[in-house]
């Protein structure tokens, strides 16, 4: 890019890291123009804190995303795991198999499982009223 500047001279815009003399990395975009005359003039933003504001953004969505994605996962799983009586590793596994088998990603395995159990399966009245006396501690 340098070299183009320097034949072509013209304005010119470019993103670098730099550490500051406390060893701080700071973002900065350079603005310029580089003219026949060797050199150029312009001007160094500093950008850090509208970078990191992005980055801290796009990490809170990114791990929402993922918390989400687990949260329907492990339902599934814990679903599984009662049906069939297994582990949290094989009930994991048989969601991984499906996903596979539908060349479609875990988390919309899960989540697909889990929308069609709320729309199409009924706990029987007996099976709810066993549960919730498991839950109150009550035989």
């Amino acid at each position: 890019m340098l070299e183009t500047i320097r034949a072509a001279g013209g304005p010119f815009s470019s993103r670098h890291r730099i550490v500051d003399v406390k060893g701080v990395v700071r973002s900065v975009i350079v603005v310029g123009d580089a003219g026949a005359a060797v050199g150029s003039a312009g001007f160094y933003i500093d950008v850090s804190e509208a970078v990191g504001r992005a980055v801290r953004e796009s990490v809170d969505e990114l791990v929402a995303e993922i918390s989400s994605s687990r949260a329907d996962i492990e339902q599934a799983k814990g679903m599984l795991m009662l049906a069939y009586g297994i582990s949290a590793d094989r009930a994991f596994d048989i969601l991984v198999w499906c996903s596979q088998q539908s060349n479609a990603k875990v988390r919309g395995v899960a989540e697909s499982f889990l929308e069609r159990v709320r729309d199409q399966f009924q706990l029987p009245n007996g099976l709810r009223s066993q549960i919730d006396h498991l839950l109150l501690g009550r035989r």
